[in-house]
């Protein structure tokens, strides 16, 4: 199971990113919907996002520290089952759209 697949079963309102951006484009991504994804996106060759908050029903806390996990751990709600590894520490995923 590739990404895409993934994050369309858990529900995730996945984005299409331009080539080789970290960002979404300008237009057109806030009417994303949750379980559209595979279905739009299993020909694209660029990135993928995921739209957080109310379109996803999810929340990702960006470590850069071990400390700042550490506190995301003790003081926030518990995690999904999802933690990133990232250059520089974590990104945490938790369920709700506001913390």
């Amino acid at each position: 199971m590739d990404y895409l697949e993934l994050y369309d079963a858990l529900g995730f309102a996945v984005i299409q990113l331009p080539k080789g951006e970290k960002a979404p484009p300008k237009t057109g991504w806030r009417r994303t919907r949750r379980g559209t994804a595979f279905r739009r996106l299993k020909n694209w060759a660029g990135n993928i996002g995921i739209a957080t908050g109310r379109a996803s029903g999810i929340v990702i806390v960006d470590c850069d520290t071990l400390d700042n996990a550490k506190w995301a751990a003790k003081n926030l709600e518990p995690l999904t089952r999802h933690a990133v590894r990232t250059p520089r520490g974590f990104h945490l995923y938790y369920r709700g759209e506001v913390i």
